[in-house]
């Protein structure tokens, strides 16, 4: 690439106005980042061994950045690293039997609230599979809680599990939540949580979707299966047992798994109606 390219590509890509030497200085970081990010995930170990390598590997490229970098570019150089740090995770991934093994444990600390056919595990394991790299390329979504928000994005990986297990097990419950997000705050959520979801309930919903709504609810909080999923069982150890179901982490996945009239926004309310869930298994 020749350097007028090279300066058109970084100033494209931050958007922000670039003398040559800055250009330079971007593109060095940059074109050095796969190599980088292709030595920390094909060094061995775990997939947290190699979360916690990426993870170096991002902190030395955001500092290898130019200092004449302003705030907005900054971020957006960030943002790029980030991406093609987490594209790097993905596309080894399905080769990668360390990672396939992680997504095998995560449908094992769900079995207790999974039937016992293992034929039906092997599809959600699969589905799960295939999600969970789709919320590592575009959320960020990881294993371990670490790095930039990693708290958060463990838990969402955690929780896009549960999430895939609700939709291939008991899809028209999953459908329902996906229409009404507010569902699990109402179910599983904090005190907080409910608190802030009746009042959205009380603000937005007529009276008749109001009741429909309350119906839904009783049924998702009355199947001991469905509680045992998605609610968190506070006195247990196990990350996944003391993980919830939440409304922000719903419309995350409806971008990841979309039907129509699936809520993608938190200040849209779904005022058609949710259909009743009739399922049993």
């Amino acid at each position: 690439m020749k350097d007028e390219a090279r300066e058109r590509f970084a100033k494209g890509v931050l958007g922000a106005r670039l003398d040559r030497a800055a250009a330079a200085a971007v593109n060095v970081t940059l074109e050095s980042a796969d190599k980088q990010f292709e030595d920390a995930v094909n060094a061995g170990g775990t997939v947290a061994e190699r979360e916690a390598r990426l993870d170096v590997a991002k902190q030395r490229l955001s500092r290898a950045l130019p200092i004449e970098l302003d705030a907005s570019a900054r971020q957006a150089a960030g943002v790029l690293i980030e991406d093609l740090a987490n594209l790097k995770m993905v596309t080894t991934a399905g080769a990668d039997r360390r990672q396939q093994q992680s997504v095998a444990r995560a449908i094992e600390r769900l079995m207790d609230s999974l039937p016992n056919n293992p034929r039906r595990i092997k599809r959600i394991f699969m589905a799960f599979a295939t999600y969970e790299a789709v919320g590592r390329a575009y959320f960020g979504y990881r294993l371990t809680p670490h790095g930039a928000d990693g708290e958060l994005r463990a838990r969402r990986w955690r929780q896009l599990a549960m999430w895939v297990a609700l939709a291939t097990e008991w899809p028209e419950t999953w459908r329902a939540i996906a229409r009404q997000p507010l569902l699990t705050d109402l179910a599983f959520g904090s005190s907080e949580a409910k608190a802030e979801a009746e009042k959205i309930v009380r603000s937005s919903f007529d009276n008749a979707a109001g009741l429909e709504l309350q119906a839904i609810l009783r049924v998702l909080v009355s199947r001991d299966e469905i509680m045992s999923l998605l609610a968190a069982r506070e006195q247990q150890s196990d990350e996944f047992s003391r993980t919830c179901l939440e409304s922000d982490a719903v419309y995350e996945f409806n971008r990841i798994i979309w039907e129509p009239g699936f809520s993608m926004r938190r200040t849209r309310v779904n005022r058609t109606s949710t259909p009743a869930i009739a399922e049993t298994g």
